[in-house]
């Protein structure tokens, strides 16, 4: 038990993080980012908040969920957005 438990903190399954790239420039702002992908890629579940982020930082993303006033506003693959804010602006004359 101790050595699953130990294992546990120093490798654990999911990363929580919250601005992970807050008061960072846009390279190192990727690299965090970048970084995470690859945790993700090696079978973790990482879970951020991020604020305005680059484009190129944004295609290091699978899932999304975007907020807009405290309210969900999309909440789905990062590939699937741009098709979805497309119909949600035909289907509405109000933008978030």
């Amino acid at each position: 038990w101790v050595q699953s438990y130990g294992t546990r903190c120093v490798n654990p399954p999911i990363i929580f993080g919250d601005e992970v790239t807050t008061g960072l420039d846009a390279s190192m702002s990727f690299t965090v980012i970048e970084t995470l992908r690859n945790i993700v890629d090696d079978g973790k579940l990482a879970i951020v908040t991020i604020h305005q982020p680059s484009s190129h930082v944004l295609e290091l993303f699978t899932d999304i969920i975007l907020l807009s006033k405290g309210q969900v506003v999309y909440h789905g693959p990062r590939v699937n957005m741009i098709q979805y804010f497309t119909n949600y602006r035909t289907r509405n004359t109000t933008f978030c």
